[in-house]
């Protein structure tokens, strides 16, 4: 059984979502829950006993990926510009393409998802059994993301606008295959713009019949945590309802905080009050409007 498996995170979306949050930072170094961990903590963990090296690739604040990786042993991809995931696996070919620099198996994680719980081991085990080469990991039906459904042995037939299973985002996908289609879509005329990974490569495989689900356990637990609300509730889940603060950021005396989320080089001035609300990295609180009530505006 071929063994050697790569990760790729891929962290290079600007977070539009989550704006004003990501205005000037990106979605996977946000704060999330304690122990100053940061959304990337969550998939890096998870990935890093599976893997024999790890692949980040970067656009939006690379710089301050660098920085934060510069003592993870990984190996930072910039990419020019946003391409999305296809886009970035087509501008690194060369180096992709270099004997056994993706392995046999590549695992992908979305960098700015919060993930726990999830075998990987298990999930790798069945792709190799079902001889698949595209695997998804999938979790009951949400109200977001690519929906797939799925045969009695597990094939995906079927990519719908709803109904079936929720794509988590996580792939495994077979080295040589991967290399393949993007070898393929260069002959078809790429041309340096965005390339959705999805659309361009595991949408054309369920036809060929390659593609197969694999469903997270009761136990794990995924999110996107792309919006305000999902953002915070997952901090404080994590954080068990506790205060979130970064460590760089400065709290004025007399300022009283409840289940609040305080992120990078923030500011407040004394005197305030602030309750179920999130404060943007580098912005100074001298008023009610410069920070972010979540029972309010996103409940």
């Amino acid at each position: 059984m071929n063994n050697d498996v790569v990760g790729f995170i891929p962290v290079g979306g600007r977070g539009e979502r989550l704006k004003p949050l990501t205005n000037a930072f990106p979605k996977p170094l946000l704060l999330m829950g304690k122990d100053g961990k940061r959304i990337i903590d969550y998939p890096l963990r998870l990935i890093r006993p599976n893997v024999s090296r790890i692949f980040i690739s970067t656009s939006y604040c690379s710089n301050l990926f660098d920085a934060y990786f510069n003592n993870h042993n990984v190996e930072i991809l910039n990419d020019r510009f946003l391409l999305n995931i296809g886009g970035s696996f087509l501008q690194h070919m060369s180096r992709f393409t270099k004997e056994g620099s993706l392995g046999d198996q590549l695992i992908m994680i979305p960098g700015d998802h919060v993930i726990q719980g999830v075998n990987i081991q298990d999930m790798l085990t069945q792709h190799m059994e079902k001889k698949s080469t595209i695997s998804i990991g999938l979790v009951a039906e949400r109200c977001y993301g690519d929906y797939f459904k799925l045969n009695q042995s597990g094939q995906v037939v079927d990519n719908t606008n709803q109904g079936g299973f929720s794509s988590t985002g996580v792939y495994i996908v077979n080295s040589s295959f991967l290399i393949d289609r993007l070898r393929d879509l260069i002959k078809r005329g790429w041309d340096n713009t965005q390339c959705d990974f999805t659309r361009e490569i595991v949408f054309p495989e369920i036809k060929n019949g390659g593609v197969y689900g694999y469903r997270f356990k009761n136990k794990s637990y995924w999110d996107d945590a792309g919006t305000i609300g999902r953002y915070y509730e997952n901090n404080m889940r994590l954080s068990l309802g506790e205060n979130v603060i970064a460590a760089s950021a400065r709290v004025g005396e007399g300022v009283v905080m409840r289940r609040s989320i305080i992120l990078d080089s923030a500011q407040i001035e004394g005197g305030f009050k602030i309750d179920n609300s999130i404060i943007p990295p580098y912005t100074k609180v001298r008023k009610k409007s410069d920070f972010i009530t979540v029972k309010q505006r996103y409940a």
